[in-house]
């Protein structure tokens, strides 16, 4: 049979060399002996193709001829040699040494499927040398692809080689291997699949796969990424961005229930999100009894604020806000009231803003959506749920579970009652000991000093068919409710209009509201850690696969830099000067502007790498990516480039034990 080989590449040389180099590439490859599972018959195969590739290149006028014959094969019939059936076990041994393992993987599927094949070519088919041989390819091809950005192809590849070693019941030290690289390849894996034009099913079923390994996000299950849980909480925040908001409240309501305190932040995030965007309060009141349960432990008064307010509850809001420890925030809240006791005027200003800013960024369906509190509330739908609920009264203003009102059947159910039978832990994952101990943590902001209250006992509710005990307000508390909210949703407009024109047209600087559950954790992982940089090592030469990562770190630093938090500290991670200076000056003038980018990229592709030395290399790419541009929190069509395909020759350089880029050219395609 004939396999896609030639003689030179045998040898490992080019046609030209003098003879004396192929004498001595034969001595090479003779004492490099593969690895050791490999047989000994194989290991013989291999060494008849080395001495006919000797025989032929090493004789003047038999090298002149084969030559003549490799020129004819380049103008189309193709380079082959011949070799028996019995030893084509070793002939894919030599296609996978030389590299062309898309060549042994094509030669094995042919035997595979070819009907009527030979007793001694069907006998190949099941030879643990050649299985061995394939599976060796597969897997260093699946690296190949994994170092272009395709990790998704280099996991089929993968699962297919592995697939086959467990049919024969071969090498189960080799398939061992086979499953660490699928596990490695798992978090870029899925971040492609949830990418446009992936498979976002598939994406989300993975996430899962490794939430359960991990045993939750702040778990300590090990799932074979390698990821620390400081880096696979940055994963998790990298991850929200190709994630709708229906997607994330399924993933971290379940993921709330392990107990997880982050997941269960994570999932008030994404039922207040979904409640206000698609005016359903039933969710916001899902996200309160959350937030009853964290705040044993935590301050997320600010974020009970909200939702009091989102759900007419002005008393409790207003009660809310007074136990908050944020300081600065609260300043905020009073500065804008205008002098009104219950701080409502300016907790409204404060929520449409932290919705846009903090809440609706996060995710894929929502980016840039606008935020009108006077149009949730001039929903009737929203009117008729909020007029089925109390505005609670309780002693001291402590925060109760209470049982769902009935609600239209089209609404889902407001509280999950699995969601009150744990206590949460605080969440301080950098102190653990599986932290990294170079990542430094700053301390917890703690609620002012209060007497703790036992969070009510729940009492199930009844079958969804029986009949249930109205709770309906009397008309009296419903006219002082609605005046108040309607009150509240004329206000948001003119208090709008009327600090714009204070402040010269421009609404005023909110401060970001912590994220309290995660602080310092997600500011440390989201913000300042934007970008970590990949390092070079001493008197190491820049490998492909570092170059497309710095790449990639790049792609993710720009992102982050133009995009709607400006986070311009994390260029210096990856840029040089001048370049460091003009794509910070960029960021600086977007948010100068009120403007930014909403990026989103696909794996880039290398199209040439060319090392230099031990100080660095060039690298020319392949960029896909969409750019979405936003002028005051609004979309503009004009500015959005929603396909933008380029090539760019990068100039990566060693800079203080990090690789940096030095230049960068976009080519014309």
């Amino acid at each position: 049979m004939r396999v896609p080989l030639d003689y030179y590449r045998v040898l490992g040389l080019t046609p030209g060399v003098a003879p004396e180099q192929v004498q001595q590439a034969y001595r090479d490859r003779v004492a490099s002996l593969p690895r050791r599972e490999f047989s000994d018959r194989a290991i013989e195969s291999r060494r008849a193709l080395l001495d006919a590739a000797l025989t032929v290149l090493a004789n003047p006028q038999q090298r002149q001829l084969y030559e003549q014959q490799l020129a004819s094969d380049r103008l189309g019939i193709g380079a082959t040699v011949e070799v028996d059936d019995g030893d084509l076990p070793g002939a894919l041994l030599m296609l996978y040494e030389v590299g062309a393992y898309e060549g042994a993987i094509a030669l094995w599927r042919t035997l595979k499927t070819r009907e009527g094949l030979a007793p001694s070519l069907e006998a190949v088919t099941k030879d643990g040398d050649a299985i061995l041989a394939v599976v060796l390819s597969a897997l260093e091809l699946a690296r190949d692809r994994q170092q272009q950005g395709f990790s998704h192809e280099a996991s089929l590849v993968l699962e297919e080689a592995s697939n086959l070693l467990a049919e024969a019941g071969l090498f189960a030290g080799v398939r061992a291997e086979l499953q660490t690289e699928l596990y490695r390849l798992r978090p870029d894996r899925i971040l492609e699949l949830l990418a446009p034009g992936g498979d976002r099913q598939q994406g989300i079923q993975l996430f899962r796969e490794v939430l359960d390994a991990r045993r939750g996000i702040d778990g300590t299950g090990i799932d074979g990424s390698s990821l620390s849980t400081v880096d696979f909480l940055r994963f998790v925040q990298r991850l929200r961005q190709y994630l709708t908001v229906a997607e994330q409240q399924a993933i971290f309501e379940e993921e709330a229930r392990r107990p997880s305190p982050v997941a269960s932040y994570l999932a008030v995030y994404a039922l207040i999100a979904r409640g206000f965007a698609q005016r359903q309060p039933s969710l916001i009141r899902r996200a309160k009894g959350l937030l009853v349960k964290l705040s044993a432990r935590q301050d997320v008064y600010l974020e009970q604020a909200v939702c009091a307010l989102l759900l007419g509850q002005t008393e409790e809001a207003t009660r809310a806000l007074e136990k908050s420890g944020d300081s600065q925030q609260l300043a905020y809240i009073r500065q804008h009231s205008e002098g009104d006791p219950d701080l409502l005027p300016g907790l409204c200003l404060y929520s449409e803003g932290w919705l846009a800013e903090d809440v609706f960024p996060h995710f894929q369906d929502l980016r840039g959506q606008p935020i009108s509190l006077q149009e949730y509330f001039a929903e009737e739908q929203v009117q008729a749920y909020l007029e089925e609920l109390p505005n609670t009264t309780t002693a001291a203003g402590a925060w109760v579970v209470a049982e769902e009102p009935p609600v239209p059947p089209a609404m889902p159910r407001a509280v999950d009652v699995r969601l009150s039978s744990y206590e949460p832990e605080p969440i301080r994952p950098l102190q653990r000991k599986t932290a990294p101990a170079a990542v430094k943590d700053g301390p917890a902001p703690r609620p002012p000093a209060r007497r703790k209250r036992p969070v009510e006992t729940v009492t199930p509710p009844v079958e969804i068919n029986a009949p249930r005990r109205s709770r309906r307000p009397t008309s009296a508390q419903q006219r002082g409710r609605w005046f108040l909210v309607t009150l509240m949703a004329l206000a948001v407009a003119g208090i709008v209009v009327a600090v714009r024109s204070l402040f010269g047209g421009a609404p005023p600087e909110r401060p970001s509201l912590p994220t309290a559950l995660l602080t310092p954790l997600w500011t440390e992982l989201g913000r300042s850690a934007a970008g970590q940089g990949v390092t070079a090592r001493a008197n190491e030469p820049l490998q492909q696969g570092d170059a497309t990562r710095v790449i990639q770190n790049w792609q993710e630093v720009k992102a982050r830099a133009l995009g709607p938090n400006h986070e311009a500290e994390a260029l210096a991670t990856v840029l040089l000067e001048p370049l460091l200076s003009e794509w910070r000056s960029r960021a600086l003038d977007l948010k100068a502007n009120q403007q930014y980018i909403a990026y989103t990229t696909q794996p880039i592709e290398v199209i040439d790498f060319a090392a230099e030395g031990s100080e660095g290399a060039t690298v020319t790419v392949r960029i896909q990516e969409s750019r979405e541009f936003f002028q005051g929190g609004a979309a503009d069509p004009n500015q959005s480039q929603p396909q933008a395909d380029y090539r760019v020759r990068y100039r990566l350089t060693r800079s203080e034990d990090l690789w940096r880029i030095a230049d960068m050219t976009v080519l014309d395609n």
